[in-house]
């Protein structure tokens, strides 16, 4: 009788090992074709909706949506108390945008506040003391005023060969490079140069959620090279800003005015008044 007994009882637990140590998997398990199937169906559903929601807009509306651009720009620094401000009014054109940077620190980029009915008075604050460039962008032109290299350019010809060059294969995106203007130091292995340049997609272009964008896209560019011994070679490429523009509006001219350049800022706001950029001389 006991022998019988735990035979069964036995038995019994091999029975509840059994289902403890053997998973049954569940009814409502996925398959892996399945599971890919439905994240394919999902991903489709995603982008569908996407273009559905960038029906009717324009390119650069539908940029904005994905690519706010508030980290491109250098904030305003809240403890600064100098800033720049003025009117544009000539060029009859509305401010795109504008920007402040130090000569000496390319990287630091601040973009103004554009304001009035004509779109044509612009504001800095929270300005460092320093001293600040100024490049505004209009509809169809730009102006500048960039120190871009102290003192006067020593570039050879080979040099700004050379850099072309190396600018010419940067961001293959972009499939045209202009250089408007290019200032620099010669020297093998000691050179520098930096150049205001456009670089613009002249064809239509897709982001990484599906959205089709048919206007060419520009953007402006403080490119920084040195001399590296065999050449030149880009070691920093500030980028501006950019939009979606016609093709008519690919490139547009780009005017140095010196005026523009050299703004000293300390712990007020510099009122630069009406400004008529048609002028040479201030």
């Amino acid at each position: 009788m006991n022998n019988r007994l735990q035979t069964r009882v036995g038995l019994i637990l091999v029975a509840l090992l059994s289902v403890v140590l053997i998973p049954v998997p569940p009814v409502s398990a996925v398959k892996p074709v399945e599971y890919e199937k439905k994240q394919d169906n999902q991903a489709s559903t995603w982008v569908e909706e996407g273009i559905k929601a960038a029906a009717g807009k324009t390119d650069n509306q539908k940029y904005a949506e994905m690519y706010t651009g508030k980290d491109l720009y250098t904030r305003p620094d809240p403890s600064a108390s100098g800033g720049i401000r003025g009117c544009i009014v000539r060029p009859g054109e509305a401010i795109q945008w504008i920007m402040a940077i130090p000569p000496d620190d390319a990287s630091l980029v601040y973009k103004g506040v554009v304001s009035g009915t004509k779109s044509n008075e612009f504001a800095f604050q929270g300005l460092p003391a320093s001293k600040y460039d100024i490049i505004v962008v209009l509809n169809s032109s730009v102006y500048e005023g960039l120190n871009l290299m102290r003192g006067a350019s020593t570039l050879t010809s080979p040099d700004k060969t050379s850099i072309q060059t190396a600018i010419a294969k940067a961001e293959k995106f972009y499939t045209k490079k202009v250089t408007h203007r290019l200032e620099g130091q010669t020297g093998k292995m000691t050179g520098t140069a930096r150049a205001f340049c456009t670089f613009l997609r002249e064809k239509e272009s897709v982001d990484n959620r599906y959205i089709f964008y048919s206007d060419w896209r520009r953007h402006f560019m403080l490119v920084t090279l040195n001399d590296v011994g065999p050449g030149w070679q880009i070691v920093a490429n500030r980028d501006l800003g950019g939009t979606f523009v016609k093709p008519d509006k690919g490139t547009i001219p780009v005017i140095y005015r010196k005026y523009l350049g050299s703004i000293r800022v300390t712990d007020s706001v510099v009122d630069l008044g009406d400004m008529d950029l048609s002028k040479v001389q201030k």
